[in-house]
């Protein structure tokens, strides 16, 4: 065997590492691509409405409200979402209404969808869930009473910002089922008004609605409530 001169054993090593022998190789993780986010259960399907006002010349925006309407999309069946490419969008917030996800507005109201409403129907398109899943109204349910007991919460912190500089008076005691409209909740130094008549409600079977000016409250009807005296 013929010895090679040092010139040609650095070429010989020069060759082999442009063949990619003996070549320095990058080990690094390939970046993944980022699938279809709504895989995931969890992952929010955000709607906002604009709570609107005619002002005589043009509808202005009073207040906007969200929520997470993923499980009523799933409580429907695929067929059904091609209305998400349409203008009818009103069923959205009246179904979140109704299922007490959020309050009920008597105004005109805007709803706007999610930038990524595609990938959700992308989503049960591939995945072949062309039928409503079979636990979103279980899902609606509990996401009912979370809602209700943080719109209790923000009734009685605006209560407390809102009523904490006005005097106590003669306090009585009454059960729920016994409140009228007009009545004044009494909790410590703050005062609450009750704007509508209470009575049972089907947002929470065995539950009575108290409406105020701050939201709704959604009590026991055996449960006791300290009232002003009038």
């Amino acid at each position: 065997m013929t010895d090679l001169t040092p010139d040609q054993i650095a070429e010989r090593e020069a060759a082999r590492r442009r063949n990619g022998e003996f070549g320095e190789h990058d080990h690094s993780a390939p970046e993944l691509a980022l699938g279809n986010a709504f895989r995931d259960a969890a992952y929010p399907f955000t709607v906002r409405v604009n709570l609107e006002h005619w002002d005589g010349r043009r509808y202005v925006t009073l207040r906007t409200v969200e929520f997470d309407a993923r499980a009523l999309l799933d409580a429907r069946p695929l067929r059904d979402l091609h209305r998400l490419e349409e203008d009818d969008l009103d069923w959205i917030f009246e179904e979140a209404v109704r299922r007490g996800l959020t309050d009920e507005y008597d105004g005109p109201y805007t709803v706007e969808l999610p930038d990524d409403v595609a990938d959700y129907i992308e989503h049960r398109e591939t995945s072949g869930m062309t039928d409503a899943y079979p636990n979103a109204d279980e899902i609606i349910a509990a996401a009912a009473l979370d809602a209700n007991m943080e719109r209790r919460a923000k009734a009685l912190e605006d209560a407390q910002r809102y009523l904490e500089a006005a005097g106590p008076g003669a306090i009585e005691t009454k059960k729920v089922s016994e409140l009228n409209s007009g009545d004044i909740l009494v909790q410590g130094t703050n005062r609450l008004r009750i704007e509508e008549q209470p009575g049972p409600t089907s947002l929470v079977p065995g539950f009575w609605s108290v409406g105020t000016h701050f939201g709704y409250l959604y009590l026991d009807p055996d449960e006791t409530a300290q009232v002003e005296a009038l």
